[in-house]
């Protein structure tokens, strides 16, 4: 329909002078008109279908869900998790969840499927194909099974909503199998390492959560020193100073490269994510790299780097990602790195490191992703 009224609007425009049966403007205006209704209501209709039928008004302050009826009163309000210690497994992990993603379409007023998600003796009672939770047991847990789905699976659920985060179903998985509580701390059902960095994520409480982070102004005279040097200074995100910064779109040679990554030296505090793939830097110019102590992703690719480089690495405590692909680098730089205390994805394909040594590192780091081959 949008495409026909488009394309009659196009032809009453063209041909506005040679048709004299009608008054053109007025039949253009209001085939403009109701092209702009269709295509507005088309852009919700594939915004509902992309991000879920309330999408605008998720995260809308509680006075305009309820005004827009998406506002589920008979979930009660928890404070803010300030520190996982008095975290409750259902009140403030799983119940949050099911309510950003389900309770719109399973509630005491909507009962779809006759199931309802509002509490906890609810949900476990089931909807009309009976239980949906199997109290440690994932394979015959029927929620379980449809919000692991493919997207365009049918029974995929949430319909019509963005499916879970990797988080999310791994909070709900790990409930199932400590046999699905009602309540109860988080910290009693002993987590292990990597479901507690998980819900420390899920409640923003990282130690590195960029989200958390400030930084003073970056020096305006630093920052456009490394622009006109050929670096791209982007703002991580809105009303922040934290900065990536890029290099690899620059050709080696085409700067004095020693000069300008000591310049970076400048905007340590601001600095967090580097791209230098490819830029003609050598060992020398990571001493400098190695004093931007707040980095958290670093892209060293396709450089003259080995080993005796990499050594000024060891302080970056923060560092989570590492690009080290085509480098010279060889076991000794991936032994040092290793006790790097965040260091989470390494990629070391097309360098020295040898698959033995990698698989003796797996075995003793099992956080650490090392990608060494090309996927």
């Amino acid at each position: 329909m949008l495409t026909t009224i488009s394309f009659a609007c196009y032809g009453l425009n063209k041909n506005r002078e040679a048709v004299t049966r009608f008054p053109v403007p007025r039949v253009l205006g209001v085939f403009v008109f109701a092209a702009s209704l269709l295509l507005f209501s088309t852009g919700h209709l594939g915004g509902s279908l992309t991000h879920g039928s309330d999408y605008l008004v998720e995260f809308a302050p509680r006075f305009i869900q309820k005004m827009a009826g998406v506002y589920q009163a008979d979930i009660p309000e928890r404070n803010k998790v300030t520190s996982l210690d008095s975290a409750d497994i259902f009140d403030d992990a799983v119940q949050p969840i099911l309510h950003s993603k389900c309770t719109s379409c399973h509630n005491k007023d909507k009962r779809k499927g006759k199931l309802v998600l509002s509490s906890f003796e609810e949900m476990m009672v089931g909807g009309e194909d009976g239980p949906i939770i199997e109290p440690g047991s994932l394979n015959t847990s029927e929620m379980y099974r449809r919000i692991t789905l493919p997207e365009n699976h049918k029974e995929f659920m949430p319909e019509g909503k963005r499916p879970l985060t990797d988080d999310q179903l791994a909070i709900i998985e790990w409930w199932i199998e400590k046999d699905a509580p009602g309540n109860g701390l988080i910290t009693s059902l002993q987590p292990n390492k990597k479901m507690t960095e998980r819900f420390e994520r899920f409640y923003g409480l990282d130690k590195f959560n960029t989200a958390l982070l400030t930084a003073p102004p970056p020096d305006t005279a630093i920052v456009n020193k490394l622009i006109k040097a050929g670096f791209v200074i982007r703002q991580i995100a809105a009303k922040t100073n934290l900065l990536d910064a890029n290099f690899s779109h620059a050709k080696s040679g085409q700067v004095e490269t020693n000069i300008e990554v000591k310049t970076l030296e400048g905007v340590t505090e601001q600095l967090l994510w580097l791209k230098l793939s490819d830029s003609g830097i050598s060992d020398a110019d990571l001493e400098s790299i190695g004093k931007l102590s707040n980095l958290r992703k670093l892209n060293l690719s396709k450089n003259n780097i080995s080993d005796s480089g990499v050594r000024f690495l060891s302080g970056l405590s923060k560092l989570e990602y590492l690009n080290l692909y085509e480098t010279n680098v060889s076991d000794s730089s991936v032994a040092m790195l290793m006790k790097l205390p965040q260091l989470k994805e390494l990629y070391v394909w097309g360098t020295k490191v040898t698959e033995g040594f990698i698989a003796e590192v797996e075995d003793q780091k099992a956080n650490l992703k090392i990608i060494h081959k090309t996927p």
